[in-house]
């Protein structure tokens, strides 16, 4: 329910224990309470005959904050980061950490280094370490380019200081080396950066992402490539806004590091708390308002900037029809009507963040410094079928012994952020849409079915063992011609496997690096399996994959016994790709129906690697036949850099969705995305073929027979020979956060009613998703036992509708909400006032804490309206008064709605919460 109002202020509710004239009268006389605050709101219980009370209870939250050093972060939007020309003094690197800096960036001349100088960096990184701050490398570089004699100087020092970086603390804390070649007349760059990179990777062991602060042509991005972080030099406050506005307006990069003054820190670090890490969607770099100090989010936010030195109204036209809130100053904009001109206040050499709902309902006060914004509670239907709706034919239901079964996903699963791998013939496997995969791993040389079937020549990645590895140019050659038959015969890219078998041979790296070169010299992708060597070798490709992502198997490779992989592995090998920046597809493998162990696993690959850039996530068997179709949880876009362990059994990180939480010791995971199922609608498409003196119900369960419902055939009232669709309620006891199920349905010993049944074209051709069964091996009795067979060419008309209640917390407030509570006793009559103070006029209503008091159980509530009369407020006895969702008690005064709850201790103590039209 949504209220907008702008009345008076300060209204009392006083609650009464003795329902006798004296005590109302009493009550009457009691003034009311005292605004303190610009804009209150005030709410005053009274009660009669007692003496003691437990006044107030806060109901305290927090918000979860982007992970803690040493993490690495995604260098494309995760640093944020301060460029010194020399080695930072520590009493620097504090003013840093007290500006909330994270990221220090040292700058080395490299043609006169000595051990003095290299000790202090060393020293430097460590008091980094100690601060929790990242740390980054600027190697000037400002000899000739094309001198053997410079190189080798340059090589030589790399040689002498840089494995020094290889042991803790140095390879945790440095996030990456820039190489900076600072002779400008200087040719051959890139052939110079590749060779320093790569003497890097080998004194390192490819510990550090090396990048180059210009554009290259010709890096070679197994050893360098062009930096992601956006550089600015700092002059004054206003160029460094418009710097900012033109840099979102154009660039969907939000790593930044600064250099030059230091006089406005806490604004570069207000800059990204309050705007680059609250992105909710991607800047919009095509689609601009024409209010130049304004920047698209996706299609819905915005946000606004004030280069100057007073305060301005920034005006967006044509601002489609939502609520918007700016997110800073704690305002609001009304524009649900429809498409309109939205105006607001930005402070002088200031931003703010405008949020765009499609409702926003009421703040909830949690503590007197932090309070929360809630959009409108929703109820959806979220509808799935796996048939074109059209009846093409019909199945005759007969028999004791038929048993019926479809499946389906949760209508809100996708595939998105999803790759497929499978080595059998492609015309034979049971994936029919291939059309939503990142990649397609396939081994079978159909062209007809690569073509027309797969059809996404440019994501395809034909199959190359090189476990056979021989230092021989005939191995090599035998190599690059089973590439060459992939690439040119039927166009499509390259997926290297068991890199872990040839690496241990001798001249491994350089016949690897040569045949990745082959393939890309042919403009295709490389798409490799590496385990162990991930370090040597994984910069090499486009793609790598870490097989074994969380679950692992052993044994018969088609009878395996699945285990899971220590969660040790998983972090170094993510905190690794995340440093690198190197794309990776994440294979976890496991039972066919292990659903729980699916879901586990691609909320864990979400939280550790992150559904980044082109990351992807597959499960499956290791014998890679008969893969199945999977569908995972819609996690929408990632909107933190990095992960956040809040214990050892909390790992987290925030995704559109909601903050995606897993225990990594009993693999158990959950999203923070305040929805909830309410519950599961089965419905089919039937025909009633007759009325024999009984009606043939149809059983339904999904997964398991532990919640059954029925769809009746009521005699007389359903209609004979005529086809009709109904439907039957599961409980919500039912749903599966896994997201898969099987529904059942079976009748038993009665003739007539429902004995047909509908069937309709498979949406996607060869994907059956139904199935009956004729044996005596019924349901519910076994799900497993039956012999399931497929209608040819159709799909059951059955539909599935899970039925959901949303709600969100959109935004915190800071410091703009307090809650006072005052006690004052008239004789036997003791009031409680609660005062809701705010310094904006905030025209959405508010929910106050909680309140604890003994009361009677017929105890009424009054409030005080603005002719001094007392008007009853009555009130919801609720399960739990601090939920995030209540069912309210609303009273109308001076056209105004109050709302209150109350929650019952035990022992006439209530907790009592009251909803307040406004501050204004």
């Amino acid at each position: 329910m949504k209220y907008r109002h702008n009345t008076r202020q300060n209204r009392t509710i006083v609650n009464v224990t003795d329902d006798t004239s004296d005590a109302i009268i009493r009550a009457r006389t009691l003034a009311q309470p005292v605004c303190t605050a610009p804009h209150n709101t005030s709410f005053g219980l009274a009660i009669s005959a007692v003496c003691a009370f437990v006044l107030l209870m806060l109901i305290c939250g927090t918000t979860p904050v982007v992970a803690g050093y040493p993490v690495p972060v995604d260098t494309v939007n995760g640093i944020s980061g301060f460029l010194n020309t020399t080695i930072p003094s520590n009493s620097t690197i504090d003013t840093y950490t007290t500006a909330g800096i994270d990221t220090v960036e040292s700058t080395l001349d490299w043609g006169a280094i000595t051990s003095g100088i290299w000790n202090s960096y060393l020293a430097s990184a460590q008091y980094c370490y100690d601060n929790e701050r990242r740390a980054g490398m600027r190697m000037n570089l400002g000899g000739d380019y094309t001198s053997s004699t410079y190189r080798d100087n340059v090589k030589t020092n790399i040689t002498s200081y840089l494995p020094d970086l290889k042991s803790d603390p140095y390879n945790v804390t440095i996030q990456y080396i820039v190489l900076n070649l600072t002779n400008p007349s200087g040719t051959e760059r890139a052939a110079f950066a590749n060779e320093i990179g790569k003497h890097i990777m080998e004194q390192t062991d490819n510990e550090f992402k090396v990048f180059v602060v210009e554009s290259l042509s010709g890096l070679d991005s197994t050893y360098v490539s062009e930096s992601p972080v956006i550089y600015k030099s700092l002059s004054t406050v206003p160029d460094w806004i418009d710097f900012e506005t033109d840099t979102l307006r154009g660039n969907t990069t939000l790593s930044r590091v600064y250099s030059g003054s230091e006089s406005f820190l806490s604004n570069l670090t207000d800059y990204r708390d309050n705007i680059l890490n609250r992105l909710r969607d991607t800047p919009n770099i095509s689609n601009h308002y024409s209010e130049t100090y304004s920047v698209k989010i996706g299609d819905g936010d915005i946000v606004l900037f004030n280069n100057g030195s007073s305060k301005v109204d920034r005006t967006v036209a044509n601002a489609p029809a939502g609520y918007y809130w700016a997110s800073i100053n704690d305002t609001m904009v009304d524009s649900s009507a429809g498409s309109a001109t939205i105006e607001f206040y930005i402070p002088a050499l200031s931003f703010d963040y405008i949020l765009k709902e499609s409702s926003l309902d009421h703040i909830t006060y949690i503590s007197d410094s932090s309070s929360q914004l809630w959009n409108e509670e929703t109820i959806t239907d979220e509808y799935i079928e796996y048939h074109d709706g059209v009846m093409d034919t019909n199945y005759v239901w007969l028999g004791n012994d038929i048993d019926i079964r479809a499946e389906f996903w949760d209508p809100e699963y996708t595939r998105d952020n999803t790759f497929i791998l499978h080595y059998e013939w492609i015309n034979a496997s049971p994936i029919k849409d291939y059309h939503t995969y990142d990649y397609i791993v396939i081994a079978d040389k159909n062209a007809n079915e690569i073509t027309n079937t797969i059809a996404r020549l440019n994501d395809t990645y034909g199959y190359v063992s090189l476990g056979d590895y021989g230092n021989s140019e005939v191995w090599q050659t035998n190599k690059i011609a089973a590439i060459d038959d992939w690439i040119d015969n039927y166009g499509i890219n390259i997926f290297l496997d068991e890199i872990d078998f040839a690496a241990s041979g001798d001249n491994s790296s350089s016949r690897l690096k040569d045949l990745v070169d082959h393939i890309h010299s042919k403009d295709k992708k490389v798409f490799m399996n590496i385990y162990t060597y991930y370090k040597e070798f994984g910069t090499y490709g486009d793609v790598v994959l870490k097989e074994s992502c969380f679950s692992s198997w052993d044994g018969d490779v088609n009878n395996p016994t699945y285990t899971w992989e220590e969660m040790w592995i998983e972090k170094e090998r993510a905190d690794y790709y995340t440093a690198q920046n190197i794309t990776v597809a994440g294979l976890s493998l496991g039972g066919l129906d292990d659903y729980d162990k699916m879901a586990f696993d691609y909320a864990a690959f979400a939280v550790l690697y992150g559904l980044t850039g082109n990351n992807s996530y597959r499960y499956g068997q290791p014998n890679f036949q008969s893969q199945k179709e999977i569908m995972v949880y819609p996690l929408g876009m990632m909107l933190e850099p990095s992960y956040t362990e809040t214990s050892s059994t909390d790992w987290n990180r925030l995704y559109q969705a909601g903050r995606v939480h897993i225990n990594p010791v009993d693999h158990t995971w959950y999203v923070d995305d305040n929805k909830e199922p309410n519950n599961l609608t089965v419905s089919a498409y039937f025909y009633g073929g007759g009325d024999f003196g009984g009606g043939q119900h149809v059983k339904v369960f999904a997964n398991s027979d532990e919640s059954t419902s029925t769809i009746y055939f009521n005699n007389g009232v359903d209609p004979l020979w005529t086809w009709v669709w109904r439907s039957c309620e599961l409980d919500k006891s039912v749903y599966e956060t896994h997201g898969h199920y099987y529904v059942y349905m079976y009748y038993r010993g009665v003739s007539g009613g429902w004995n047909f049944f509908g069937e309709a074209t498979e949406l996607t051709p060869g994907d059956a998703k139904t199935w009956f069964d004729t044996t005596s091996n019924n349901l519910p009795t076994t799900t497993t036992d039956q012999t399931w067979v497929v209608p040819a060419n159709y799909n059951f008309m059955i539909n599935l509708t899970i039925n959901y209640t949303s709600y969100d917390n959109v935004d915190e407030l800071v410091d703009r909400i307090s809650q006072t509570p005052a006690t004052t006793k008239s004789g036997c009559v003791v009031i409680h006032t609660t005062t809701i103070s705010s310094d904006k006029d905030l025209t959405l209503p508010v929910w106050s804490g909680t309140q604890n008091i003994s009361a009677y159980g017929d105890t009424k509530t009054y409030a005080n309206d603005a002719s001094g009369d007392w008007v009853e407020v009555g009130v919801n006895d609720v399960p739990d008064a601090s939920a995030d969702t209540l069912d309210w008690s609303y009273t109308t005064v001076d056209s105004e709605q109050y709302g209150l709850v109350r929650e019952s201790r035990g022992n006439d103590m209530y907790l009592y919460r009251f909803l307040l039209p406004h501050t204004s």
